[in-house]
């Protein structure tokens, strides 16, 4: 019985984890980097004259001079938008760059 008592308290008992993307310190690679190749290697890899967004120096390269944040904060009437096809980053993944950015794009 009182196993079975333990039992139902641990059950009940809730965990709550916090989103480490939801932070002011987000990783860069639990969440920076997966919202970049979800949304932009596609374009920025390998060879391109777009400008490259396949690791950490080149994505913090355009984070520091400003050009990463400035096309994805475009609304999508504004011409250079990025990424050109499909939608917007969500807000969300916007502030997750911000953070980033302003805890010092770390490469963690």
């Amino acid at each position: 019985m009182r196993y079975l008592f333990l039992l139902i308290i641990l059950s009940s008992c809730s965990y709550n984890e916090i989103d480490l993307c939801s932070t002011l310190t987000p990783s860069f690679s639990e969440c920076v980097m997966p919202i970049i190749e979800e949304n932009c290697v596609q374009c920025h890899r390998n060879n391109s004259s777009n400008g490259l967004l396949q690791t950490y120096d080149q994505i913090k390269f355009y984070m520091d001079n400003g050009k990463l944040l400035n096309r994805v904060q475009r609304d999508a009437d504004q011409q250079g938008i990025m990424p050109p096809s499909g939608q917007k980053l969500s807000d969300n993944e916007i502030q997750i760059l911000i953070n980033w950015s302003e805890n010092g794009t770390p490469n963690n």
